[in-house]
């Protein structure tokens, strides 16, 4: 936009913005809906980073959201922890996607970045407080992994 748009233009501009946004997030709704199997995550991505460009994050993270479960449903953990950790660096706090990137780590077997995800994981659930949530997630990822350093990493969320 030129300076002379910014001095002379309307004041509805950014009610204009928002709707030209909402729009183009529609658009890339229906192109979910319509997408192949294995692509639908991927419309929900664009759409996350669509809204987080026009600085509108809480858009953002739910669409984000939305793309790590149809990644996750398609079976394609490196999209999903892609978009966990875009959803992460809006939100660090981000109570599921931590836990989401902490399974996926156990599951690829990186039991040192696990480590550092569930510690991250146990803040952010203390943070919000969803310790009973997150008690059980992280006893079920103790019960079924095999690392000793992370079933004793696992025991700080008892003591909130």
């Amino acid at each position: 936009m030129s300076f002379l748009s910014r001095l002379f233009g309307s004041t509805d501009e950014p009610a204009q913005a928002k709707g030209k946004l909402t729009q183009r997030l529609e658009r890339l709704e229906e192109e979910a809906q319509n997408a192949a199997p294995g692509y639908v995550g991927s419309s929900y991505n664009r759409a996350g980073d669509m809204a987080l460009r026009e600085r509108d994050p809480e858009r953002a993270v739910g669409y984000y959201g939305r793309a790590i479960d149809e990644f996750l449903e398609d079976e394609q953990p490196g999209a999903a922890r892609g978009v966990a950790n875009k959803m992460i660096r809006v939100r660090p706090h981000a109570v599921r996607a931590l836990c989401t990137l902490t399974w996926l780590d156990l599951a690829a077997k990186h039991s040192a970045t696990a480590l550092l995800h569930l510690r991250d994981y146990v803040e952010a659930a203390k943070e919000a407080k969803q310790c009973a949530l997150a008690a059980g997630q992280i006893y079920e990822m103790a019960r079924l992994v095999p690392y000793t350093e992370f079933r004793r990493a696992s025991c700080p969320i008892r003591s909130s």
